[in-house]
């Protein structure tokens, strides 16, 4: 009867300007048991080890290539950075545009007090010269 002694996992990543990629790879080892029965098990773990290495080397480590979801994400950022500029635009000219309303309440009240003084100061040379 073959035991399971160990089994490892490893990933390997790598990321770079080209892409990305990941490997993963497996490694078990087996012992058969040598108790009762003695070595007529042995072909047994033999057998049942070379069907895990055939599995094994069928099953060789993935490569994923991830490169194409950067260029997908780095043409979003582009996106997202020209919008955010043109909203930026936009909000300023929406200051812009209450600051010249502003401007032109204050050029009014400014034009009113403008006339009411010089009323005022007239009225005073008025009763001055009388």
């Amino acid at each position: 009867m073959a035991r399971l002694l160990s089994s490892l996992a490893s990933v390997y990543a790598v990321a770079g300007g080209s892409g990305s990629w990941i490997s993963v790879s497996h490694s078990t080892s087996f012992r058969g048991s040598w108790r009762s029965g003695g070595r007529n098990k042995e072909p047994e773990n033999w057998r049942l080890e070379s069907k895990i290495w055939e599995h094994l080397e069928k099953t060789e480590p993935q490569i994923r290539d991830w490169g194409h979801y950067f260029k997908t994400i780095e043409d979003l950022r582009t996106q997202i950075f020209a919008y955010t500029v043109d909203n930026a635009r936009i909000v300023l000219k929406i200051d812009n545009v209450h600051l010249g309303l502003a401007a032109g309440d204050f050029r009014v009240k400014y034009e009113t007090e403008l006339a009411m003084r010089q009323s005022v100061e007239s009225d005073i040379w008025a009763r001055h010269d009388h």
